[in-house]
């Protein structure tokens, strides 16, 4: 398991890899426009693969701060595919059109 440091509360968190049943529960779960279902997902996974560092079961992702959920995402996120987060949109100004490139390392975004 990998320990993860949260920056607001500094607990200590233990992450699993995930399984295949992980990736299915994101794959599967309804996620609607201006609903809380990627929140629902996410507090979900947060739930099955974090552990605090003595292995008892985390939970009150509710009470936490945003951060703390979204760096157990970004770190999963890491150990699955790397540290380099890369995208790419368009812009939809109305006459632009413009093609915007962002890339960052998951580490130094979380330093």
């Amino acid at each position: 398991m990998r320990p993860v440091r949260l920056p607001v509360s500094g607990q200590i968190v233990l992450l699993r890899p995930l399984t295949g049943f992980d990736e299915l529960l994101m794959l599967e779960t309804p996620r609607e426009p201006g609903r809380d279902g990627g929140l629902r997902l996410a507090i979900a996974l947060a739930d099955r693969v974090a552990v605090a560092d003595d292995g008892t079961p985390l939970s009150g992702w509710h009470d936490r701060t945003m951060i703390e959920l979204d760096t157990i995402l970004l770190r999963l996120r890491q150990a699955q595919i790397g540290d380099r987060v890369r995208g790419e949109v368009t812009c939809l100004a109305p006459g632009c059109g413009e093609r915007v490139q962002v890339s960052f390392g998951i580490d130094a975004f979380l330093d």
